[in-house]
């Protein structure tokens, strides 16, 4: 003859498998209450009853606490893997801002160079110019004397450069008006 049910026992836990009759499980109910279990289940894993020592709501109590220390461990880790991360980010970004400091500091010698030989381009090409121009080798001409310019030449080369200052702008000539005849110096200071 066939088993109608079977019953597992263990220190904590009493399932039993198969067919009961209600009054076979008012029976087991009632005998295990006094042997301890407080808290029956649904069976599971086919078996029809599932008998706890310890309160369900403890069960669930004690469950909710372990999924909440996994999920800590969880975060811990997870914390750390982001830390490594952010640190291996930081490494990353400091050798990047060196690389661009010695790239932004290249390019400033490169350009400081070619500003300074673009300036000596511009000087010699307007030596170049006034060494062309007919009225500055006239003055060049009349300062070759061979005995100190007189008050009267001075004023007249003065005026000629102002004049060539007037006429030709574009030319970096400094500004005569802060240069003027010592004559005209002492005029202004009384």
């Amino acid at each position: 003859m066939r088993e109608r049910y079977s019953i597992e026992v263990t220190d904590e836990i009493v399932e039993i498998y198969g067919d009961l009759t209600i009054e076979e499980a008012f029976d087991f109910l009632s005998f295990f209450e006094r042997k301890g279990y407080k808290s029956v289940v649904l069976g599971s894993e086919n078996s029809t009853l599932r008998m706890l020592k310890r309160d369900q709501s403890e069960v669930i109590h004690d469950q909710f606490i372990l999924t909440l220390k996994e999920q800590i461990t969880d975060y811990k880790e997870m914390y750390e893997k982001e830390t490594k991360s952010h640190e291996l980010t930081l490494e990353r970004l400091n050798t990047v801002e060196v690389l661009m400091k010695q790239v932004m500091s290249d390019e400033y010698k490169k350009y400081k160079e070619l500003y300074d030989e673009n300036q000596k381009l511009i000087k010699a090409t307007m030596v170049i110019q006034l060494g062309d121009n007919p009225e500055v080798q006239q003055i060049l001409d009349k300062m070759k004397l061979s005995r100190p310019m007189t008050e009267e030449e001075k004023k007249q080369s003065y005026e000629e450069l102002v004049q060539l200052k007037n006429d030709y702008p574009h030319i970096p000539i400094p500004d005569p008006t802060n240069y003027p005849p010592e004559g005209e110096k002492n005029e202004e200071k009384e």
